[in-house]
């Protein structure tokens, strides 16, 4: 996960929800994790959870497929984790 701190300037802010603080400005450093983050699940997490949508999937009726249900959860979440860095 992307580590968030205070720039050199003394420019952050605190998230109250969970204590965290986050600086203005993106570093070369940021940039990296955050590049590395989503090369990380495009390439592995996504064609995971893909494979476990897929299995199942074969058991059978997905109106009352709780297993079918968590997979495409878990995928729409990693789908929406790729596409937050792009807005």
């Amino acid at each position: 996960m992307i580590k968030l701190r205070h720039d050199t300037d003394g420019n952050a802010d605190i998230l109250p929800e969970r204590g965290m603080k986050m600086h203005n400005e993106l570093t070369a450093d940021d940039i990296r994790q955050m590049q590395e983050e989503l090369d990380h699940r495009q390439s592995v997490v996504t064609p995971q959870l893909l494979e476990e949508v897929k299995t199942a999937r074969a058991f059978g009726d997905l109106s009352e497929n709780f297993e079918y249900k968590a997979a495409k959860q878990e995928l729409n979440r990693n789908r929406s984790r790729i596409r937050y860095p792009e807005l």
